[in-house]
Parts: C-alpha cells; structure tokens; sequence
C-alpha cells in the first residue's frame, strides 16, 4: 500500500517539475493582411468611384482581416449597399453577388463583386 502511494506521489511531483515542459503549438496564421476586389458589370458613370468609398470591403481594407471566412462575410454583408446604389441611379431591378475567387498560392485573395444593373427606370 506504501509503495503504491509513493509512486504516486513521485508521479505527481514529477509532473510538477519545472524541468518538464510540454511543446507548445502555434494557431496557424489565417490573418490576411492584402487583397484585392474587383467590380464587374457595373453601370457606366461614377458607380465604382461611389461604390469604392461606400462599402466595407475598400473601407477596412488596410485593417486587413481575420481569414479567407471573414473577408467573404465582409463582402457579402455589401451586397445591399451595392443594391440600394444601383437603385438610386434607377436600376431598380438590380442584383448583385460577391464571390470569394480561388486563390493561387503566391497571391493575395480577391473578392469580385458581380453587378447585373438590369433595366434603367
């Protein structure tokens, strides 16, 4: 019975030790601190200028973001701000996407926001 409580014991202590340390494991490294973003289809005029300066996307852009998930919830949280633009220049029909495009691997991502203007009311 003392033996057993000694081995125990010696087992506890030596996890104890100072001299015992375990490795430690780093998160991997998702923060994206460049991309790009491109807007296809959008109506002739200052739309893009407008655009550039009104969404999240440009905005936060030197912030950088937290990984490839969070740049595409970025984008598509401008999706409405794209549509209520395209509204206000008469597009009343408009829709827009955003796409998270596959990324080469000694390249920042790019977000490519697509803008289907529709008819001009």
């Amino acid at each position: 019975m003392r033996l057993g409580a000694a081995c125990v014991l010696f087992a506890l202590l030596s996890a104890c030790s100072s001299e015992t340390q375990l490795g430690t494991i780093e998160p991997p490294k998702t923060r994206i601190e460049t991309y790009s973003v491109e807007i296809r289809g959008a109506p002739e005029g200052d739309f893009t200028d407008i655009a550039k300066e009104a969404l999240q996307v440009y905005r936060l852009k030197e912030a950088g973001v937290a990984s490839r998930a969070f740049l595409l919830r970025r984008a598509e949280g401008d999706i409405p701000t794209l549509v209520r633009l395209l509204r206000s220049r008469g597009y009343f029909e408009g829709t827009a996407s955003a796409a998270l495009m596959p990324q080469a691997k000694d390249r920042a991502p790019e977000i490519v926001f697509t803008v289907t203007p529709g008819p001009r009311y």
